[in-house]
Parts: structure tokens; C-alpha cells; sequence
């Protein structure tokens, strides 16, 4: 399998280690599967972050470069909506590609906290080092653990298309079998798609904004973050009317619909939403509890993609093992 390499760095930081890098990786895999934003580098402006977040997708595993003012650098475009970097992670771990940082330079791994919480994740998996005086046996650790990676997940995907393709095939009677073609292109501008809006929304603080991008992406990537932030900010609301109204009335009050929605957003069970649709048959969200229904019953039809979600993380996991077992010959 030739998987697709992603690289993502900073340009002030240690450019001499990512030049040797990428020179290596070209070398090894061919200039086709070497990506850097460099080479369609996304002007800022509108549909930026969408645009990165499509070139990510393209990738089969996201390298990201971190060299001695990796951090730092960091921390100075906090809160900048048009930081390459953090938006090439972002859309690396929200479309669960494998996301490896490689340490250049003598730089250390970052601690999780020190990181914006949407790209915590990129610490917490394990990291690659590429030494000063190593730097070489170190590159070469890396691309055959890379190789032998892409092999392994080539082996692997094959196994559930195939099961895709007998779950398929027609009964007998039923006449011959037309495979579907495959939308993988379609679903990654839509994933990509749906990366940009989010980028452009999470900072708002009407909860209707989520509830609208939900209704535009449902199932994404995104949607967790956003019920997330939908329970977060109604909770909010809910606490203000309280401390409004002095929270003297007696007895036991019935939760509002907005209110019971909020508990209903983060649940897996069928019987509690289809208590709320029986206590709001018509209410402003009994749409969204019917599809959620319809959702949470056809969860056997997930069962691939949480595979392949699998499959990634060993890709990971399998990554780094294999460098720390080559890295004892140095």
C-alpha cells in the first residue's frame, strides 16, 4: 500500500530538520506522497480553513513537526483563526487520521495542558524523535516503520470491503449485483466542509448555532463537540433562569422541553428519547430526537467505521513501536 504522508510544521522552526525530512520522505515514497501546504499553500481569507482541511484529508498520516520554539510559537497565534498549524491538526484528529508528532531539533514533547484543547490528543498517543546526532538512523527507523504501517492497514482494509461487498451481493432471485461507486472524494469535501464551518462557529455562544450546524452535518466528525457545547451553553441558560426567578418556588418543577433536550442530546438510551418525543410530540427539537432514534438503531451499520477508526490507531501505536524497538540498534 502507498499511504500518503502529510507534513505539517512551522516554517521559523528548525527549517533545516524539516528540509532534510521532507527530502528523505520524497526520496522513500515518491514526490506524489509527500504532502506539504507549500506546495497549494491556501491563501488566508474566506474558506481557508476548509481548504487546509480538505489538503488533510488527502494524507493517509499527519506528521507534525515540533522543534525547540514549536510551543512557543504556538502560544503568540493563540486565538489566530488562520494558524495553519493548529488547523492542519484540528482537522488531522477530527477526521481520525493518524496524528504522529515528530520532535526535530532537541525539542521535548509538550504537555497536554499546554495545548489548546482541540489538539490535546496529538500528545497523548506517543511521538517520534528525530535526534541531532541521530538524525539519519533516526529517519530511517520512521520510514520503515512507516512502510510496514501502510502494509499493515492496506492488509486490514481489504478484509472489511470485502465484508462490505458480501453483505451486499444480491439473494438468490434478486438479480445481478451493482456495486455503488465509491464517493470517498465527496465525503472528504463534505468532511471538509463541515471542519471549515466548525472552525468558524466554535467560538459563538448561542447554542442555535450548534443546533443549526448539527442539522447541517449530522454525523460528522464534529458532532460530539458540538452537543457538547449545546448542553454546556443551555445548562448556562437554565442556571441564569433559576437565579432569576430566586429559585423559591416549591415542590418538584418540571424540566422545560429545551431543558429535557439537553439531557436527551448525550444519551445513548431509547427509551428516554422516546419519553421526551411522547412528552413533546410537537415540540421544536421532536424532529431531532426521531432521527436520533433512527441513528442509535442503526448502529450495526457504524460498526466499519468505528474498524477503521481502530485500524488508524494501531497505524499509530504501530509507528512508534517499531521505532523504539529500531532506535535500540542506535
Amino acid at each position: 500500500m502507498a499511504g500518503k504522508i502529510f507534513i505539517n510544521y512551522r516554517r521559523s522552526d528548525d527549517p533545516r530538520s524539516i528540509g532534510a525530512l521532507y527530502g528523505r520522505l520524497e526520496q522513500e515514497f515518491g514526490r506524489d506522497n509527500v504532502l506539504m501546504d507549500e506546495e497549494a499553500y491556501a491563501e488566508p481569507g474566506p474558506g481557508y480553513a476548509r481548504e487546509l482541511a480538505a489538503m488533510v484529508a488527502r494524507g493517509d498520516v499527519l506528521l507534525a513537526v515540533i522543534g525547540p520554539r514549536w510551543l512557543e510559537r504556538l502560544a503568540m497565534r493563540a486565538g489566530d483563526p488562520e494558524d495553519f498549524v493548529q488547523i492542519e491538526i484540528e482537522a488531522a484528529l477530527y477526521q481520525h487520521r493518524p496524528a504522529i508528532p515528530v520532535l526535530v531539533g532537541g525539542a521535548t514533547l509538550p504537555r497536554a495542558e499546554d495545548l489548546p484543547e482541540a489538539i490535546r490528543d496529538l500528545v497523548r498517543r506517543g511521538s517520534v524523535s528525530l535526534r541531532p546526532g541521530e538524525f539519519e538512523a533516526d529517519c530511517d527507523s520512521l520510514i520503515n516503520a512507516l512502510k510496514q504501517a501502510f502494509a499493515a492497514a492496506g492488509r486490514a482494509n481489504r478484509r472489511p470491503e470485502a465484508a462490505r461487498q458480501a453483505a451486499h451481493a444480491p439473494q438468490a432471485g434478486q438479480g445481478a449485483y451493482r456495486q455503488a461507486p465509491a464517493a470517498s472524494a465527496r465525503e472528504d469535501d463534505r468532511e471538509a466542509e463541515e471542519l471549515a464551518n466548525w472552525n468558524y462557529i466554535k467560538g459563538s455562544k448561542d447554542p442555535d448555532v450548534y443546533r443549526s450546524h448539527l442539522d447541517r452535518f449530522p454525523g460528522g466528525p464534529t458532532e460530539t463537540y458540538a452537543l457538547n457545547r449545546v448542553q454546556t451553553l443551555q445548562a448556562g441558560q437554565a442556571s441564569q433562569r433559576h437565579a432569576h426567578d430566586g429559585g423559591h418556588l416549591g415542590g418538584e418543577k418540571r424540566p422545560s422541553e429545551s431543558e429535557a433536550w439537553t439531557s436527551a442530546t448525550t444519551t445513548t438510551s431509547l427509551r428516554e428519547l422516546e419519553q421526551f418525543i411522547a412528552d413533546w410530540p410537537n415540540g421544536a427539537y421532536a424532529e431531532r430526537a426521531r432521527r436520533r432514534i433512527e441513528e442509535l438503531r442503526r448502529e450495526g451499520a457504524s460498526k466499519g467505521e468505528a474498524f477503521g477508526l481502530i485500524i488508524m490507531l494501531g497505524i499509530v501505536a504501530l509507528v512508534i513501536g517499531l521505532i523504539a524497538l529500531a532506535s535500540v540498534k542506535f
